[in-house]
């Protein structure tokens, strides 16, 4: 197939000729080494066959040495996934929702995922070294205040995507935009619909537990919620694996100990709620569905087969408030808010 100059080639018809999907061709044309040789080929093949050309211009002279110069109206957006993989399903479908209204917002998304390097003043240099020369930066998962400090100083546009090291911003001597949802809430909801249910012995289960992000907060949540109905909270009942990509063994296998074990799980990752479901079974314990809440995107559900388990979710439109407030911020940089909150779905079965 060959371009159009009828029609503007834009990525995601890069993505669907290669039969990828968007973030897996905007991976595969900067020649990350998470995406194989084969795929950056045929991913490269479309990009040739189809005519598509890069959205980044940059043009120097003399006179602006020094200075980058656009020459499209097209941004260069980058997304840091922060201690983490791109192979986590959760962060994909993330970067797969971003990708898609990226591409309708005439958006260049670049991608990378930078993990602990044992030394902060390492891992926050390169963290860097991404965001220079991009027009805005989208920072997400484990956030902290050094970080956000340090890309502050740079200059680049940023906004975060999910909560950040610190419970409140208040404290903070400079402007942070992060799109969440009251995290909180979602905990204090999901406990307080199986307190209703009849369940005392309400167990939270996690990977890791790092200050002020997600399982954090929704811990927080939990806990509130067992309080307002005078129920102590079990010390035992709350597994935190201390490891990526732990998954639910070490909950299942400390559950199955117990004397008195959890009558009901949190969990508020879909991928790990699917492993437990699996561990419980090998161990002979089949957990009643209506025992969980979960939290994550109705397409892993699908994947991890826990698709009839009570799950609280994301709202839809997330991602592209988060891509228009960044765009909003390049264009005026006291547009930076403390926090946008959106409302979140509870989908009971």
């Amino acid at each position: 197939m060959l371009g159009t100059k009828n029609k503007k080639v834009k990525l995601i018809d890069v993505a669907k000729t290669a039969n990828v999907s968007v973030a897996t061709a905007s991976l595969a044309l900067a020649n990350r080494p998470e995406i194989s040789h084969a795929t950056r080929q045929r991913v490269h093949q479309a990009k040739d066959d189809l005519g598509y050309k890069p959205l980044r211009v940059h043009v120097l002279d003399k006179k602006e040495k020094g200075k980058v110069k656009n020459k499209s109206n097209v941004k260069r957006f980058g997304y840091i996934l922060v201690n983490s993989q791109l192979s986590d399903d959760a962060f994909s479908i993330e970067i797969h929702k971003l990708q898609d209204v990226a591409s309708k917002m005439d958006i260049r998304l670049e991608v990378a995922a930078i993990e602990d390097t044992g030394s902060d003043d390492t891992f926050i240099k390169n963290v860097l070294n991404i965001a220079t020369g991009l027009d805005g930066l989208i920072l997400s998962n484990d956030i902290s205040r050094d970080l956000i400090r340090r890309v502050y100083e740079t200059g680049t546009p940023f906004i975060v995507i999910g909560s950040y090291e610190e419970i409140s911003s208040e404290d903070l001597d400079i402007p942070v935009c992060s799109i969440d949802s009251d995290t909180i809430a979602m905990g204090h909801l999901a406990a307080s619909h199986l307190i209703k249910a009849g369940h005392t012995k309400i167990a939270f289960i996690c990977e890791t537990l790092p200050k002020g992000q997600l399982n954090y907060r929704w811990l927080l949540g939990v806990k509130a919620a067992l309080d307002d109905a005078n129920i102590p909270v079990n010390p035992e009942y709350i597994q935190v694996a201390d490891h990526l990509f732990a998954g639910g063994e070490p909950a299942a296998k400390a559950f199955s100990e117990m004397k008195e074990p959890p009558t009901a799980f949190i969990i508020p990752d879909i991928r790990v709620a699917g492993q437990f479901v699996v561990a419980m079974k090998l161990r002979g314990i089949e957990v009643d569905p209506k025992s969980f809440i979960i939290y994550g995107d109705k397409e892993l559900t699908k994947r991890y087969q826990v698709e009839n388990y009570p799950r609280i979710e994301l709202n839809e439109l997330t991602y592209q408030v988060a891509l228009e407030k960044l765009d909003e911020i390049c264009k005026h940089t006291h547009s930076y808010l403390h926090k946008v909150l959106l409302p979140f779905k509870f989908i009971d079965v």
